[in-house]
């Protein structure tokens, strides 16, 4: 018998090339999902993304905060602080906490502090959420849509849906103004009687 066969007939030759591919096979799989799981967005215009947002509008990064995780991903989750500066769909406080990813490999929007962005957004359990996929883009132009409003943002902070239920700083500042406007209008009124001084009978 040749010394390059093996028992079964199959040439060492030919099993050592077996066994090299059986190895290298694994390793592509191992590579395969970095590619799978990028993010593909489908073609939207400006109008389509309008209307498909729960809320539309231009503003500033101010702060970026992630939440830190022993393994770390391309998912973790983002908190952008905006302040707004109009707003064009929905209701949206000055100062705005915005939802995403970390990174745009699995859809985040990857937004730089400093810079101001028109922002198109999707509202799901009492949270603004923005993505690669929105529509959202640099402020440098416009609003391609020309009937949709423009007016300002509501006074205050909010990191919930103001028309939702759940309850928001900007509902407790508005009702800490009330309190407030109602303790000086009693003050006024009692400085008011105590000026009148005593009846004379």
């Amino acid at each position: 018998m040749r010394a390059d066969h093996v028992h079964g007939g199959m040439p060492s030759r030919a099993l050592a090339r077996v066994l090299v591919t059986a190895a290298i096979v694994p390793l592509l799989g191992l590579a395969a999902p970095q590619h799978a799981c990028a993010c593909s967005c489908r073609m939207i215009t400006e109008k389509e993304a309008y209307a498909g947002a729960d809320a539309v509008f231009v503003g500033r990064v101010v702060r970026r905060e992630e939440v830190r995780r022993e393994v770390q991903s391309s998912g973790d989750p983002v908190i952008l602080v905006f302040e707004v500066r109009i707003v064009h769909k929905g209701r949206v406080a000055r100062r705005q906490d915005v939802h995403t990813v970390s990174s745009s490999a699995s859809c985040g929007f990857e937004a730089q502090p400093g810079a101001e962005y028109l922002v198109f957004l999707d509202q799901s359990d009492g949270e603004l959420h923005a993505s690669a996929c929105s529509g959202t883009r640099g402020a440098d132009k416009p609003l391609a849509v020309p009937s949709a409003p423009s007016y300002p943002p509501v006074l205050g902070y909010a990191d919930y849906d103001l028309e939702g239920d759940t309850w928001s700083p900007v509902r407790a500042a508005v009702g800490g103004a009330a309190v407030v406007a109602a303790v000086v209008a009693a003050f006024l009124l009692l400085r008011r009687r105590g000026r009148g001084g005593p009846e004379r009978g």
